[in-house]
């Protein structure tokens, strides 16, 4: 699977580093299912988002509502890796495996300021890496049990992240689940 968002590509200097203007932001990913083994998937997804993608020289027409960026939880100039592997094995368990990598550049909002050539990632200025393990159990129908551990490693600018994630943290969820 694949999405694409384009604000903006002009052809005639997609290719010079100094001049382009290539706003956008892609996602490509696949899932393996059943193959090699029975009941595991695989999940691998990479995302990027140039500078500037979601947001436009003239506000009205910036990709958001109400000041909520409707691209990329990463807004602009960032990338992120997901590797993923799920098992059910037992009926009604699920057990989740994931990582994610996610990394994000300078941010070049400056009002007035010149959009063309605008380098990808050139300083890595925020950086998550989470490891998840989930399991979820269905105890009736339609009623879950689950249980998440979640270890961050968050660094870089902090305004991008709640004071309780930051640095290396740990989170235990544990909860119920009805009707969904």
């Amino acid at each position: 699977y694949a999405g694409l968002f384009i604000d903006e590509i002009a052809i005639g200097r997609m290719f010079k580093p100094d001049k382009h203007s290539n706003f956008y932001s892609a996602k490509a990913g696949f899932k393996l299912s059943n193959y090699p083994l029975q009941n595991f998937s695989f999940t691998a997804e990479y995302t990027r988002t140039n500078p500037l993608a979601y947001r436009h020289y003239v506000p009205t027409i910036t990709f958001e509502s109400n000041r909520f960026n409707l691209g990329h939880y990463l807004k602009d100039n960032a990338k992120e890796f997901y590797f993923a592997i799920e098992s059910r094995p037992i009926r009604s368990l699920n057990i989740h495996l994931s990582y994610t990598h996610a990394q994000k550049g300078p941010d070049y909002t400056i009002p007035g300021a010149d959009r063309l050539g605008l380098p990808f990632m050139e300083t890595v200025e925020w950086e998550n890496k989470t490891l998840a393990l989930k399991a979820r159990y269905e105890a009736i129908n339609d009623g879950f049990v689950f249980a998440e551990f979640l270890f961050r490693d968050i660094t870089g600018v902090e305004s991008y992240t709640p004071q309780f994630w930051y640095g290396r943290t740990n989170t235990l969820s544990l909860g119920v689940n009805l009707g969904f």
